[in-house]
């Protein structure tokens, strides 16, 4: 479970500073789908990377399973990351010279796995994530939602406790997306992982399962899809995003 205490961050120093988020708390329960969307300039993506440890806070607290990130040591921190969190990015950040099964592999040998184990559990991920043909070949060599599905199968493949995917549909195209986003929806059901994505697309966000909406760092609503349809539930964010004041959301 993830808790979110009064969190704050300012950037900036010497009379000049920016709030980019204000006393925002919120819990997260395990398992959990949860989105978070805003104008450009909310915090959105502030937020998201001071949950995921790749941001300090300026103040309030945020717990794992009722730890501190504050009591976890700089030395434990890379190995806390590697155990519990997979990122999956805009930008695809794939190694363009390794093949996709090299890029899929390279977390599991960095967490010293058997190496005689890779190649069947890269293969069986592959295979769910709908790759499994290319995983020979190169990033330059298949296409945007190939390479983001590549991306997540990486973030996936030591079954991490959290996932953070910031943006992770914004370089590909709507049937990209969606079958990117059926794929996260699928396994964020079968891992029990935790997911924290960050988008500006009311439809992608609609495979949530609640939708924080920022506005000029704070918490402004938050809705939850609990029995609803998809199609209802996509029209509720839309809402949301309306209730913004109108602000392009991306």
């Amino acid at each position: 479970m993830i808790e979110v205490r009064n969190v704050e961050k300012y950037y900036g120093a010497n009379g000049n500073v920016t709030k980019a988020l204000d006393n925002i708390s919120f819990t997260s329960a395990d398992g959990e789908f949860l989105c978070i969307m805003g104008a450009s300039g909310s915090g959105k993506t502030t937020l998201l990377n001071c949950i995921s440890t790749l941001d300090s806070l300026s103040a309030g607290e945020i717990l794992f399973d009722g730890v501190p990130r504050s009591t976890i040591k700089e030395a434990e921190m890379a190995a806390f990351r590697r155990r519990n969190l997979g990122f999956v990015f805009q930008n695809y950040n794939l190694l363009d010279s390794l093949t996709l099964g090299e890029n899929i592999s390279l977390s599991l040998l960095v967490n010293a796995v058997d190496p005689a184990a890779v190649p069947a559990r890269v293969a069986q991920l592959a295979h769910e994530v709908g790759i499994e043909p290319l995983l020979d070949k190169f990033p330059s060599q298949v296409s945007g939602g190939e390479r983001q599905r590549c991306a997540f199968a990486r973030a996936i493949i030591n079954t991490p406790k959290l996932i953070f995917a910031d943006e992770p549909t914004g370089a590909l195209d709507s049937g990209s997306a969606m079958k990117l986003m059926q794929i996260m929806g699928a396994l964020n059901q079968t891992m029990h992982a935790s997911i924290f994505m960050v988008t500006h697309d009311a439809l992608c966000a609609s495979y949530a399962e609640r939708v924080l909406f920022l506005k000029d760092g704070k918490l402004f609503s938050e809705i939850v899809k609990g029995e609803k349809s998809k199609r209802d539930f996509y029209h509720e964010i839309l809402d949301g995003v309306s209730l913004l004041g109108g602000q392009t959301v991306c």
